[in-house]
């Protein structure tokens, strides 16, 4: 009877652990978009203590078939980030967290999407001129545009 208590205890144990160990993505938010090419990455894990360390995953795909970003992180506290430099201008991105506890046990959190701001652009008619930098800038037309 004690083998039978004790395997049911370990089991719900294991459980209530087991739910506890997916990461919750705070930052960027799902379905961001127009954000900058350097991007902050925020996550909280409720029991980070048992976490060896996180792997922060960027992909183009939302099957993950390829990684842009495959990032270990460190585990310190219960919320972590990390930064990501020089993401191309307008591409869409898929991000995701896994938890490494153990070698069998790592738990990934949910998946979130983010596009990065294309550039900005500036409209000009053949006759308009600006003032850059404190020194006139004039447009002429040397050609058709088609």
């Amino acid at each position: 009877m004690k083998s039978i208590f004790t395997f049911l205890t370990a089991f719900c144990l294991f459980v209530s652990i087991g739910r506890a160990q997916t990461p919750t993505l705070y930052s960027p938010a799902d379905d961001a978009d127009d954000l900058p090419r350097n991007l902050t990455f925020q996550w909280y894990h409720s029991n980070h203590t048992i976490v060896q360390w996180y792997k922060l995953q960027l992909s183009t795909s939302s099957s993950f078939s390829s990684l842009y970003v495959d990032r270990m992180v460190s585990s310190g506290s219960s919320t972590t980030t990390t930064q990501v430099l020089n993401l191309p201008i307008g591409s869409t991105f898929y991000w995701r967290v896994v938890a490494y506890i153990t070698s069998t046990n790592q738990p990934v959190s949910a998946v979130r999407a983010f596009t990065i701001a294309e550039p900005p652009f500036a409209t000009f008619s053949l006759n308009d001129s600006i003032l850059c930098t404190g020194e006139q800038v004039s447009f002429s037309s040397t050609g058709s545009v088609g």
